[in-house]
């Protein structure tokens, strides 16, 4: 039980930390862009006969310490696998929740005869939907989309 949760909390977990670290940064570039413009009207005041226009150089620990943080989001988190999506599906299918893929790949194929070329398995609205795109002998690709628990046909489209 612990493991399916954590299996399903997964991926959120990892949105709301990385959609955390880059509000942070946004945060702390505005700190530094504000701090420094505070810092150069407080030098402007104490020292008056500094040009105004001239550029004053400050160190930026905001925004090295942005950087690094962004840096981090982008190559540092882990992203989901193809093989994360097969584990996912399989343990679907175990459970019951949805049909296995030789199934509705049966059930595309009764609708719309031709050759498979690529099956998706998606979560929509609470529901898990089965993208299937066939090749007919005109030559068009068909997608069909089918409830994924009952094989129910929900559309068929030419695809573009």
């Amino acid at each position: 039980m612990i493991s399916s949760l954590t299996e399903n909390l997964k991926y959120p977990l990892l949105w709301i930390f990385n959609s955390l670290l880059i509000t942070i940064g946004i945060f702390w570039l505005a700190a530094d862009a504000i701090g420094g413009l505070v810092r150069k009207a407080l030098t402007m005041k104490k020292h008056p006969e500094i040009d105004s226009r001239r550029k004053l150089a400050y160190p930026r620990p905001f925004f090295a310490i942005t950087s690094v943080i962004c840096v981090l989001v982008i190559f540092g988190m882990p992203n989901a696998t193809a093989e994360d999506d097969h584990l996912v599906a399989r343990k679907l299918q175990e459970s019951g929740q949805i049909l296995s893929f030789e199934k509705i790949a049966d059930y595309a194929r009764a609708t719309k005869a031709g050759e498979l070329l690529e099956t998706e398995l998606e979560l929509k609205k609470g529901n898990y939907i089965y993208e299937v795109e066939i090749l007919d002998s005109a030559g068009k690709v068909w997608e069909l989309k089918l409830n994924a628990k009952t094989g129910e046909l929900l559309q068929i489209e030419v695809d573009d």
